[in-house]
C-alpha cells in the first residue's frame, strides 16, 4: 500500500472539537450494522510470508466498518503491496485484486500465490464494461487511498456498482482535500455533488462519515511509525519528487526488490505496533456528516 496519508493524522476543525458521544454514528444510520468487532486475522508465518508493506493501519477502517464473512466474493481497487488482500483472503472466500499498474498485478502474482483465493486485473476502474472483464459480481468493494486518484469518478461508481451483486456493499475511504494538498485529481466541494453521482451509479443507500484516528491509536502510530520514518525519510534522495499516484511510483514498489533482507524484522515491529494498537481499542473513530463533506478524511458508505 502507499505510504499513510498525513491526513489521516489530522482532522477538520469542527471534528477536532467534538465530543466523544458526537464522533460514534449510531448504527441505525449506517447502511449496515458495524457493532461486531473484527481484526486482522495474523499468523506467525506472517513474518516470513507476508508482501513486504508499511505498517497497515489503513486495514483497520475495513475491520471496523465492513462486516466480513467466510462466504464473501470481494473486489479490491488499488491493491498496492497486496498485505491488505494477503490478511482479508483468510476470511472471505474469494479476494479479486484491480490495478491499473501491469508491473504491480505481476508483482502480486508472484507474491500472493493461492491462486484459488486470488483473481487479479490489471484494468482501468473507469474502463468500460468492468464487471465483464472481471466475470462476476461481488458481495463487497472496497478502496482505502484510491479514490482522490480516480480521473472519472461517475464512471468509476457507476462500475464499482455494476460489479456488486443486489445489496452488495461499498466501502470508500479518502481523503476529501483539495489536490494541491493530496496530491490527487477528484476532491468534492459539496456533498450535493457526491450525493448526485451515487444516485446516478445505481447505488440504493449511502452514508458520509469523517474519520480520524483515535488518540491512543495516533499516540502509538505516531510514536513508534511516524517519528522514525520522518527520521529515515530525511536521507531518501527522492523527496523532492511529486506524491505518486500509483504504487508503481512510489518508493517502496521501486526500492523493494533492494531491501527484501528487512521483511522479517519489519513485519514483526508492524505486528507487534498492530498488537499495541489493539490494546488501544478502535483506531479510528467516525462522524456522520449531514453537510460539508469537504476537508476532511472521508469514509463512504453505500448498499447497491
Amino acid at each position: 500500500m502507499r505510504e499513510l496519508d498525513p491526513n489521516l493524522m489530522e482532522a477538520s476543525a469542527e471534528f477536532a472539537t467534538s465530543g466523544r458521544a458526537d464522533a460514534s454514528p449510531s448504527t441505525a444510520c449506517l447502511p449496515w450494522p458495524v457493532g461486531r468487532k473484527q481484526k486482522a486475522p495474523l499468523r506467525w508465518s506472517d513474518l516470513w510470508r507476508a508482501p513486504f508493506h508499511d505498517f497497515p493501519i489503513r486495514d483497520e477502517i475495513l475491520y471496523q466498518y465492513l462486516p466480513l464473512t467466510p462466504d464473501m466474493d470481494v473486489l479490491e481497487i488499488g491493491p498496492g503491496s497486496g498485505i491488505t488482500a494477503f490478511r482479508l483472503e483468510r476470511r472471505v472466500r474469494h479476494v479479486a485484486l484491480v490495478d491499473a499498474a501491469p508491473l504491480n498485478i505481476a508483482k502480486l502474482r508472484e507474491t500472493l500465490r493461492n491462486a484459488a483465493r486470488f483473481s487479479m486485473h490489471s484494468v482501468d476502474v473507469c474502463a468500460p464494461n468492468l464487471r465483464g472483464i472481471l466475470g462476476k459480481q461481488f458481495d463487497a468493494v472496497y478502496a482505502l487511498e484510491v479514490f482522490e486518484y480516480i480521473p472519472q469518478p461517475g464512471e468509476c461508481l457507476k462500475n464499482l456498482a455494476a460489479s456488486l451483486k443486489p445489496g452488495g456493499k461499498l466501502l470508500l475511504q479518502f481523503p476529501n482535500y483539495p489536490p494541491s494538498r493530496t496530491g490527487g485529481v477528484t476532491y468534492f466541494e459539496t456533498k450535493q455533488e457526491l450525493d448526485r453521482l451515487m444516485e446516478a451509479a445505481g447505488f440504493e443507500q449511502w452514508r458520509f462519515l469523517a474519520l480520524k484516528l483515535r488518540p491512543g491509536a495516533r499516540s502509538l502510530y505516531d510514536l513508534f511509525h511516524e517519528r522514525p520514518l520522518r527520521f529515515y525519510r530525511r536521507l531518501r534522495t527522492d523527496n523532492g519528487n511529486p506524491r505518486p499516484q500509483t504504487y508503481e511510483e512510489t518508493w517502496a514498489f521501486r526500492k523493494s526488490r533492494g531491501i527484501e533482507r528487512l521483511r522479517i524484522p519489519l513485519n514483526a515491529a508492524w505486528m507487534l505496533l498492530g498488537a499495541l494498537v489493539h490494546l488501544a481499542g478502535d483506531a479510528f473513530e467516525a462522524r456522520p456528516l449531514e453537510n460539508s463533506i469537504k476537508d476532511c478524511n472521508l469514509l463512504v458508505l453505500a448498499r447497491r
